[in-house]
């Protein structure tokens, strides 16, 4: 991306960004694979929080790294962290042996056939497909607003009000209130708050 001088080169990296950045949905599977069932909740919920902030830290330094030394710097510094924890994790996370003695496509169709037979994996997907598309849209178009009058903020203060947001532990409160009122009262506030806008 750091490189991109077409647009159609910056789909294309895009793209293979968007396919290779599965850290996040791979790290929080491992925790909860290595962790004992009564400490399970605790570290899932650090690990989840953990990559929350990571993601709410990046968007205030991106800002700022955008505005100082170019747009580019940010895939190129991005590019530089990915490396070094890449190290770090082969040094310190223990090797996992694969469970699934079939192959990666018969592993994907075994998904597929899990979100036709289970409702209640149907309905908490479309909640995480509104919830991911109220979230991109909300904070895309204010990216817009932001940076026109009468605010004209540049890119490290649009980058801080959104840095702004919070996130809280959701994962272990789900252990003693359950996964219901753990997801309706996050969405319920998301919604009471999203009215006024």
């Amino acid at each position: 991306m750091s490189v991109a001088d077409t647009l159609v080169t910056v789909y294309a990296a895009s793209f293979a960004i968007g396919v290779f950045a599965v850290a996040v949905q791979i790290v929080v599977p491992i925790a909860a694979s290595m962790a004992t069932a009564e400490t399970k909740g605790k570290i899932v919920g650090t690990v989840f929080t953990g990559t929350l902030t990571g993601i709410l830290v990046s968007r205030i330094a991106s800002g700022y790294l955008a505005d100082w030394l170019g747009w580019r710097s940010v895939y190129i510094v991005s590019a530089a962290l990915v490396f070094g924890v890449s190290l770090l994790i082969l040094a310190a996370v223990p090797s996992q042996p694969g469970k699934h003695q079939g192959s990666y496509g018969d592993l994907m169709a075994s998904t597929l056939s899990r979100f036709f037979r289970f409702a209640k994996l149907r309905r908490l997907s479309l909640l995480g497909v509104l919830i991911f598309g109220a979230f991109c849209s909300f904070w895309t178009t204010l990216t817009f607003h932001l940076s026109m009058a009468p605010f004209s903020f540049d890119s490290s203060q649009i980058s801080l009000s959104a840095g702004t947001k919070t996130t809280a532990p959701g994962t272990r409160p789900s252990f003693v209130a359950g996964a219901r009122v753990t997801t309706c009262v996050p969405s319920g506030i998301e919604i009471f708050f999203s009215l006024p806008l």
